[in-house]
C-alpha cells in the first residue's frame, strides 16, 4: 500500500504478482481484524505524529496480530 500512484506503478513492475494497492497510514483502505500482520517500512519517518498512524495499525490486526 502506498499514497503515491509512482511508487505502486514501480512496485507493480517489479514484482508483478503482488496485490499492490493506494492508501493513506491514516485511513487504511481494509476492514477492522483483517490481517495477521502489520509491516510498515520507510515511511513513519514522513508521519509527524505516530499516534494515530499506530491506532490503525491496530485497527487491521486480529487479536494476537503481529506490528
Amino acid at each position: 500500500m502506498d499514497s503515491s500512484p509512482d511508487m505502486l506503478a514501480q512496485a507493480g513492475i517489479r514484482v508483478p504478482q503482488a496485490d499492490f494497492r493506494p492508501g493513506d497510514l491514516h485511513d487504511l483502505p481494509l476492514a477492522d481484524g483483517c490481517r495477521d500482520i502489520v509491516v510498515c517500512a520507510l515511511a513513519l519517518n514522513h508521519v509527524p505524529a505516530l499516534r494515530p498512524v499506530m491506532t490503525e495499525f491496530a485497527r487491521l490486526l486480529r487479536p494476537g496480530g503481529i506490528w
